[in-house]
Parts: structure tokens; sequence; C-alpha cells
């Protein structure tokens, strides 16, 4: 993943060829893009920031902070939450801070893939705690004081009765007033269930929270296993990434003006199958 902040372009760091790591890597685009002067990097934990905040999938830019969304660090699925202050100096430590929320969590909210900001709030997408696939949705009010566990909340809707099994989900899109979480993969298979919050509901209430499978209500060939999605102003899409046969290439469309548990407002294309391009999968 990545985050531009209106200046800069920073690169959300994950493993490299030995090891999760925690380098960010930025680029000035106000300068020479093949000159090694426009980049720098900078490694929060190697400079005594945090307990070991490596190993992030995805950011959201909230005002002058960029959140980095905790996944794995090398020795476990992680809640370590990195966050840098844009005003302040890249390569200074104290420009940097993290909060570990599994050290406060009623749960396990640990490994989560990809976050969303409605305006106040910041979510973050869960998918594996080292034990399971999980749905324990993550939220940091930024309101509130980063460093105090009263900003944070957690909500697992499967857990509620919520759905069929609500788990495992990478990335997530707000439309203005619901957030949706991207399915990939829960305990079982690839799924296509996606899961629904209602942002001018109460968090913790089951009644704010919906999922809808398209595929097992008849819409396509087998839209499962989707990572990321984009949001045009009314329709929503799912970006394809595997399915229980191997990549894919079914994109998957709701139609936000139209009932969310409705097949009739869900639909999807694969160009691969229909003669576009050489192999449009994955």
């Amino acid at each position: 993943g990545g985050i531009f902040d209106g200046r800069y372009v920073y690169f959300v760091p994950l493993m490299n060829n030995n090891s999760a790591h925690g380098e960010v890597l930025r680029y000035d685009t106000t300068s020479n893009f093949q000159s090694a002067e426009s980049w720098s990097t900078f490694d929060a934990g190697a400079n005594g920031v945090g307990n070991d905040p490596d190993g992030y999938w995805g950011a959201e830019l909230v005002g002058k902070y960029i959140y980095f969304v905790p996944y794995h660090n090398d020795s476990d699925f992680h809640s370590e939450v990195l966050r840098y202050d844009t005003t302040s100096n890249f390569q200074s430590a104290e420009s940097w801070s993290t909060f570990d929320v599994s050290n406060y969590g009623s749960d396990d909210p640990d490994g989560y893939a990809g976050g969303i900001f409605d305006g106040r709030y910041v979510y973050f997408s869960p998918i594996n705690n080292g034990s399971f696939f999980h749905g324990e949705v993550l939220r940091y009010d930024t309101t509130s004081n980063f460093e105090s566990s009263n900003s944070w909340s957690a909500f697992d809707a499967g857990a509620n009765g919520i759905g069929n099994n609500p788990e495992g989900y990478v990335g997530a899109i707000f439309d203005g007033r619901y957030v949706y979480f991207v399915p990939l993969m829960n305990n079982i298979a690839f799924h296509g269930e996606v899961l629904r919050y209602d942002t001018t509901s109460n968090f913790q209430s089951a009644e704010s929270w919906s999922t809808f499978d398209a595929g097992a209500n008849g819409v396509g060939n087998n839209p499962v296993g989707y990572q990321g999605g984009i949001f045009d102003g009314r329709y929503m899409y799912f970006v394809p990434y595997q399915n229980g046969e191997g990549r894919h290439g079914e994109v998957l469309r709701y139609d936000t003006t139209s009932n969310f548990e409705s097949s009739n407002s869900w639909s999807t294309f694969d160009a691969g199958a229909n003669g576009i391009g050489n192999d449009p999968d994955g």
C-alpha cells in the first residue's frame, strides 16, 4: 500500500527479502523522480519507537497524521499501529509514535489489512490474528488521544450473530454513510460475504451491521476472494484476487443507490472470460 499527503508519497513497509520490516520509503513529488535526492527512508522501530513496529498493510491519512495498518511483524500478527506526524521531521524519532491495541483489547484485535477513514473514525479491516481468520473490526476515534485505550474500540459482527461467517477482509470502502469490508478468505475458503457498517448507528450494536454474499445469492460465476475496492460516487467495485480455483478476474460491483441485500443491486464482469487482454486475473 501507499498514501499521498499533498507533497510526499509514502510506501507502506510489509516485508523485504529477509523479514517483515518497518522501513517507510518516501518520495518528494516536487523533485526528480529518478534522482536519489528525492527519496528517503525511516525505520521507526530501529530508532527506538514502539515495541516492534514492522509489517504493515495499508495506511490512512487523517489531517496531519498517517496511520499505518498493523499486519504481521515477523513474530506474530500484531496490532501496533504506527503513526507519523507529516508536519514534523520525517527522519526524527520524535515525529513517530505507536499504540498497541492488543494490550488493551478484550479479545485479540491483531492482524489487519487496510482501512478507511469516515471523517472521524479510522476503521481497520480484520484479516488474521494468528490463531484464525477473524472479523473483529478495530476503530480509532481521531478526535481522542492516540495513546489512550479509551480512544479505541472493536466489534466482531459474526460473534454477535451477523451473517454467515464474516471473517477475513482486506481493505474497506466508505460511501458517505456505510463502511464496506472487502471479503477475501474466512477459515473455510475464499469468500464473498461483504460486511457493512452503518456509521450513523451504534458501532457496538448488532443492529448497525449487515452482510451480503452476492455469489451465494445467484450473482455471477464465483465472486469470492477480493483484495481492496474503489467507489466512484455510485458504484462500488471489488478488486478480484483469488477464488478456490486460482487467481481470477471477476470484478464484483454494487449499486449503492439500491438495496444492499438484493441480488438485483449486484453484478459481475470477468474481462478475461470475455476476450479482453491476455490474462487479466488476480
